[in-house]
């Protein structure tokens, strides 16, 4: 299920996107994929979090979209994932997410 964490923003600031694992599965998109494109914009793997810091993850993406950049969690049950924005291009055969 897609959701927006409910942390106070400002109108002008990106809302956070937390995606579940299974959002990405319904998408056909592999665990083991490094890139996808997401409402237009490329995103690459970064920080992983083990569940119980799930808000140093939540804080890190924080601070990613306040520097103006992109960015997503996808959330398992052992962890929790930074996807960055990226600015190369992606075959057009990877997966794209609406």
């Amino acid at each position: 299920m897609l959701m927006s964490d409910n942390l106070p923003q400002s109108s002008q600031e990106p809302s956070l996107i937390i995606l579940a694992k299974e959002d990405l599965k319904a998408y056909g998109v592999s665990q083991s994929i490094s890139a996808l494109t997401f409402m237009g914009r490329i995103f690459v793997i970064g920080e992983s979090f083990a569940q119980h810091f799930r808000r140093m993850a939540i804080a890190v993406a924080e601070e990613i979209l306040h520097s103006g950049s992109p960015c997503l969690l996808v959330e398992c049950d052992t962890h929790i994932t930074v996807w960055r924005s990226a600015k190369a291009q992606l075959p057009s055969d990877y997966p794209q997410i609406q």
